[in-house]
């Protein structure tokens, strides 16, 4: 399948098999307008897919150094998520801190209350005995003859 670059594809089985054929083709069917205009892709926008396996040398595995602005751009990622870091620390030690404080506080709070607890038991106790004594000298009084 020989065609010059200046022929016209107008069938859709030229242009199929123009596709799966092309890297077998030497001369190119169509100009690339033709093909823009058509979205047909072109050899650079087609996929390749390599036969065989690759070779990996040493070289290949070494990555070159980056750009310096890339570096820069790095360098200021870096301070930003080290900032990020440190600021998510404070936060954790924040919440730390206020739950050890909500702890104490509520700790604080049961002693309050036990020893009000504490305090109503024993002025209970204290009033039952007034209470006795008072209610022992009513007898008593009561039982005393008239005179």
């Amino acid at each position: 399948m020989s065609m010059n670059s200046a022929s016209v594809i107008d069938d859709d089985e030229d242009i199929i098999s123009l596709y799966y054929t092309r890297s077998s083709v030497s001369s190119t069917a169509t100009s690339a307008s033709d093909l823009d205009r058509r979205n047909v892709p072109t050899r650079s926008s087609s996929l390749s897919f390599p036969t065989g396996t690759p070779k990996i040398s040493n070289d290949t595995l070494q990555m070159p150094p980056p750009p310096p602005s890339l570096s820069r751009t790095q360098s200021k990622r870096d301070a930003v998520a080290a900032k990020y870091d440190q600021d998510r620390l404070k936060v954790m030690e924040a919440r730390r801190l206020y739950n050890l404080k909500l702890v104490a506080a509520a700790e604080e709070s049961k002693i309050k209350v036990a020893q009000q607890r504490e305090e109503d038991e024993r002025r209970k106790e204290q009033l039952v005995k007034k209470v006795k004594a008072a209610a022992k000298a009513r007898q008593e009084e009561l039982s005393l003859p008239f005179m």
